[in-house]
Parts: structure tokens; C-alpha cells; sequence
């Protein structure tokens, strides 16, 4: 399972380098990493695609990001 886990952090990592303004990389790195207890990893990515994104979009997220989120400083 540890590899499996690994292999799916590296495709979305890969995603979230190729592409920081895709939402669904964040969320999902977010969730995985939260999920692993690894929480300071997911807010950092929480953190920077707040920042990417308003900076180049000026938008807020969707409901679901913003949920992720908040479930995330809940913990």
C-alpha cells in the first residue's frame, strides 16, 4: 500500500508542478496528505494555491476546496 500511495502523492504532485492553478491536484494532495496525518504538507499546498491563484485569477475556490480546508484546520 505504500508504494500505491506514493505512486498516486507523485501524480498529483507532478500535476500540481505542471499545472498550480488545477484544483483538483490541490484538493486531492491536500485530503491525501491530511488523510496520512501529515498535516503541515497540507496546508503548506493548501497555502500555495491560495496564493497562485489569487494572484493570478483573483478568484476564491470552489465549495469543495474551501470544505477540504476547513476540515484541515479542524484537525
Amino acid at each position: 500500500m505504500h508504494g500505491a500511495f506514493r505512486n498516486v502523492i507523485d501524480f498529483y504532485e507532478r500535476l500540481f508542478e505542471i499545472d498550480p492553478l488545477s484544483e483538483l491536484a490541490c484538493q486531492r494532495l491536500v485530503t491525501l496528505h491530511s488523510n496520512k496525518g501529515m498535516h503541515n504538507a497540507a496546508i503548506k499546498i493548501y497555502k500555495t494555491f491560495r496564493k497562485i491563484s489569487r494572484q493570478e485569477l483573483d478568484s476564491e475556490f470552489e465549495d469543495l476546496t474551501q470544505s477540504i480546508q476547513e476540515r484541515l484546520l479542524q484537525s
